[in-house]
């Protein structure tokens, strides 16, 4: 799977102005996490601002895979008979780390200078559990389209958490909307922010081991069974 890698990296840097446009995507993500509280940085703010964040670096990196797929540079490997496993952990691990460094890496060095401490440091452990589920997320939507109108269906989950988050300030939702919140990670944000008590630690973290089992094992039966979804969205 290295050269695979290796590969993706090279289409990457090699895709015109992609590279840029990505990197500049990751660290605008890092501005909008804080931008809530005016640029202050503290856990209040990156808790408040994290989920505008990265879904900005999550819906980044899927439509540049997306565009790979546009231009046909994504089938070679299909072409080539590479593994199934192989092809959509190479992605997976190429544009985690980017986001990783990029994006997770400067907002927990911000974090950590400015509000540091053992619950900043455990926030920014379950944060990056929350980082990692919704890349997945957006990545996997992807590759199951296996075209760039994959990255377009993103938006209704984003909607539709969004939405959720706002009902919890009126207090005739609170009551049962809540339980229902503390699983979707938008919401979980917030959650983190106040508390990273062992309910909500648990919730991220089996929250993440779900949604990546059940996206992964979807993308990996488009590769198997060669799906080839159409779609007039893009």
């Amino acid at each position: 799977m290295t050269d695979l890698i290796k590969a993706e990296w090279f289409r990457l840097r090699h895709s015109g102005s992609m590279f840029k446009l990505l990197t500049a995507a990751f660290l605008t993500g890092v501005l909008f996490s804080f931008v809530n509280g005016i640029l202050c940085f503290d856990r209040a703010s990156l808790s408040a601002g994290s989920p505008t964040g990265m879904m900005f670096v999550s819906i980044a990196a899927s439509a540049a895979i997306g565009t790979h797929y546009q231009n046909r540079t994504a089938y070679y490997e299909i072409m080539d008979g590479r593994s199934d496993h192989a092809i959509i952990l190479s992605r997976l691990a190429v544009y985690s780390s980017y986001a990783t460094v990029f994006y997770f890496v400067p907002v927990s060095v911000l974090l950590m200078i400015f509000d540091g401490g053992a619950e900043s440091a455990k926030f920014l452990i379950l944060l990056y559990f929350i980082l990692l589920r919704l890349l997945l997320f957006c990545i996997c939507l992807v590759l199951i389209f296996k075209n760039a109108a994959g990255f377009v269906l993103i938006f209704p989950r984003i909607i539709i958490e969004v939405l959720l988050l706002n009902m919890v300030t009126d207090p005739t939702f609170l009551t049962g909307i809540l339980p229902v919140l503390k699983w979707l990670p938008l919401c979980q944000c917030q959650y983190i922010g106040s508390s990273q008590g062992g309910e909500i630690t648990a919730k991220v973290i089996i929250g993440f081991i779900i949604e990546a089992a059940v996206m992964y094992t979807v993308a990996y039966t488009s590769y198997k069974k060669k799906w080839m979804i159409k779609t007039t969205l893009v």
